[in-house]
């Protein structure tokens, strides 16, 4: 990120300038996120390390059933346009991950953070941060270019203000995107992880409705499932999962 200036409009959201609203907090901010950007970076080449030496099988089963229905288009994905190979490989990790249910129950993550007990601090709390994230559809309600973005979740209408320097400059008010908010980055503020994915105007509204069908369906049949971890299994479904790729190759 670059440095916000002291004139710049505060990443909070508040609408005030930087210097009479975050500035003097700031310290304490970036604290009380409790990691670093070396962190996090630590943090998940141990979890990519992780799946590769304990969880292999399930990683391959994850991945078929992730492509399930792109398998004959592969190759096309992976001569992508190395943003977008980028960005669909980091959609999939964090996907298996955090979203994925694991044969023997529960998640990637939560093995990870069992199994690495001697994980230093300021990786785990990344990590532990991170856990409680989901791809979510926003709506771009306001944005400051080069400072922030402020999203509407469409499906529950709350809102987070984050830090984002490049997509602030190149997208525009009531823009649809998907994208996976960590509550505190680096910067001890709300930030996007593994990048974030715009959505045509001209399927907006189309978008919307299966969303908002998959998630009404799936809290139907999981009445007793508390919000977060309905949200997070409703992800998983086939229609979503192949919503992503689908967004990739299209």
């Amino acid at each position: 990120m670059d440095k916000v200036g002291r004139n710049d409009p505060c990443p909070c959201g508040s609408g005030k300038k930087y210097k009479r609203c975050c500035l003097g907090s700031s310290s304490t901010a970036a604290a009380a996120a409790g990691f670093t950007a070396d962190d996090r970076r630590l943090a998940l080449k141990e979890l990519e390390r992780f799946v590769e030496s304990e969880l292999v099988q399930e990683d391959e089963n994850a991945f078929e059933e992730f492509y399930a229905a792109w398998g004959d288009r592969q190759e096309e994905i992976e001569k992508l346009d190395p943003f977008w190979s980028d960005l669909s490989e980091s959609v999939y990790d964090m996907w298996f991950y955090l979203d994925y249910q694991l044969p023997s129950g529960g998640h990637a993550v939560d093995l990870f953070l069992q199994r690495n007990w001697h994980l230093s601090s300021g990786p785990r709390r990344y990590v532990e941060g991170l856990r409680e994230s989901m791809m979510r559809l926003y709506e771009i309600e306001d944005l400051s270019p080069g400072v922030s973005l402020t999203l509407k979740d469409v499906l529950t209408g709350s809102r987070v203000t984050v830090r984002e320097r490049l997509g602030s400059r190149q997208l525009y008010r009531h823009e649809l995107v998907t994208a996976r908010v960590i509550n505190r980055g680096p910067s001890g503020f709300p930030e996007i992880e593994a990048g974030m994915l715009p959505i045509p105007d001209l399927v907006k509204q189309n978008v919307i409705a299966q969303f908002s069908e998959w998630h009404q369906s799936h809290r139907g049949r999981h009445p007793d499932l508390a919000e977060l971890e309905r949200r997070r299994s409703s992800s998983t479904t086939p229609g979503s999962a192949a919503f992503w790729i689908r967004r990739f190759l299209n």
